[in-house]
């Protein structure tokens, strides 16, 4: 879920080229695309793989878009927003 709201951020963020919001919408995509298969079979690397495809596009995502993106820094898996300053 952390991974959509990556994505979100990245959305909402002011002047993100493209391409950009292209990876975050992909993510989006393969993320909830994937979530109903995982759910029916958990062991189903196929959708787990697609899973975790789709989480790695909406990090890159925001990572590309960092310096126009809202994003508050409190999420476990990324440090403060001023670690970076």
């Amino acid at each position: 879920m952390n991974a959509l709201a990556h994505a979100v951020e990245t959305l909402y963020a002011k002047d993100v080229p493209p391409l950009v919001a292209m990876l975050a919408e992909e993510g989006i995509y393969k993320v909830g695309r994937s979530l109903d298969a995982i759910a029916a079979a958990p062991d189903d690397a196929e959708a787990r793989t697609e899973a975790l495809y789709g989480a790695w596009l909406c990090g890159r995502a925001l990572g590309a878009a960092l310096d126009q993106a809202i994003h508050c820094g409190t999420c476990s898996c990324c440090p403060p927003v001023g670690a970076y300053s």
